[in-house]
Parts: C-alpha cells; sequence; structure tokens
C-alpha cells in the first residue's frame, strides 16, 4: 500500500524482507523506515495504509494483513508511535463475529467516512467490513462470504465513493472479480 502525508511524502507498506514501511521525500529520496513495527518470523507483514489528520495532526491507519489470526489494525502517528490497535479479539466482541476458531480476520484496508469514521475491510479474512464512527466506536458490520449481491470473496479495498454528492463505500471484490 501507499499513502502520502500533506507534506507530500510518500509512505510504502509490503510484505517480504526487508521493513515493513519506508518513508520517500517529494523527490523521491529515503527518509527512513520502520522496519520493526510489523513483522512476523523475520518478514514484514505490510499491505493497506491510509493516512489523514484529526485536529492538528496526520495519522497512519496500517492493515498489515497480518498471518497471526490475533493481529488486526492499527493508528499510529508519522513517526511510528502506536496510537491504538483492535486485534481480532477487539473485532470479535465488536462485531460479534469470528467467535468460532474457524472465523479467519485479517484487515487489509481502510476508508474514511465524511462524518470522520472509516470502515475496516478485512479481505484475507471472513469477508465483512466494518464500520467505526469518528470516536472510534463501532457502528455495525456488513457484507460477509458468499457471491450475491452485498457478499464478499476476499473485500481486498475499498474507497468512498463521492462522485454524485451521496457518499457510497464502494468494494474490490476481487475473488467474484466484481466491485460493488
Amino acid at each position: 500500500g501507499i499513502a502520502f502525508d500533506e507534506a507530500g511524502n510518500l509512505y510504502v507498506t509490503h510484505g517480504g524482507n526487508p521493513g515493513s514501511l519506508f518513508v520517500f521525500d517529494r523527490a523521491g529520496k529515503f527518509v527512513r523506515s520502520m522496519a520493526d513495527l510489523f513483522m512476523e518470523n523475520g518478514a514484514s507483514v505490510g499491505h493497506g495504509i491510509d493516512i489523514r489528520r484529526e485536529g492538528n495532526q496526520e495519522f497512519m491507519y496500517l492493515s498489515p494483513a497480518k498471518r497471526k489470526a490475533s493481529f488486526g489494525f492499527a493508528k499510529m502517528t508519522l513517526d511510528g508511535e502506536l496510537v491504538w490497535r483492535k486485534d481480532r479479539d477487539v473485532i470479535a466482541k465488536d462485531s460479534g463475529f469470528y467467535g468460532q476458531k474457524k472465523a479467519r480476520f485479517r484487515a487489509t484496508n481502510v476508508c474514511f467516512m465524511p462524518d470522520g469514521g472509516y470502515c475496516l475491510g478485512e479481505g484475507y479474512g471472513s469477508g465483512y467490513l466494518h464500520l467505526y464512527d469518528k470516536n472510534d466506536k463501532y457502528v455495525k458490520s456488513f457484507g460477509g462470504p458468499g457471491t450475491g449481491d452485498g457478499q464478499f470473496k476476499t473485500p481486498h479495498g475499498q474507497w468512498l465513493d463521492r462522485r454524485d454528492g451521496t457518499p457510497k463505500i464502494a468494494v474490490c471484490d476481487r475473488a467474484n472479480s466484481r466491485l460493488q
């Protein structure tokens, strides 16, 4: 995943080795690595990243798609300081899903809502999207595994479509080969 901060710096996160998060300035010059943020068994598990301003500070929202079922989703400062992390157990308590051992959870991406909330997608898990309000409180979940309308198989990414003036969440339903 990639994202830009307001200064024009590019943040790149990826899986593999070395590192999980790299920062480059506007000219493409390497600024720093935050390689130790999301490591598992010696390799990084970077995936989705988005940046937004909240008050007088910018924050990164990271969806590392970590292979261990317990890890979820994190909000961090641009310097890499952890603000909070939502693991599988937090999302399970909020949503009522993932109570069974076979129910998988692996966050892949986030999009920001007009009211300041966000929508967390877990595309390598059970196929749900979870809405949180601007105060980071759970609102609802939707989707789930399947091929019907409103169901997903690997909802890999999502974004807010505002083109007609009515915001809608557009979902890349990857394994179903469609956008919803």
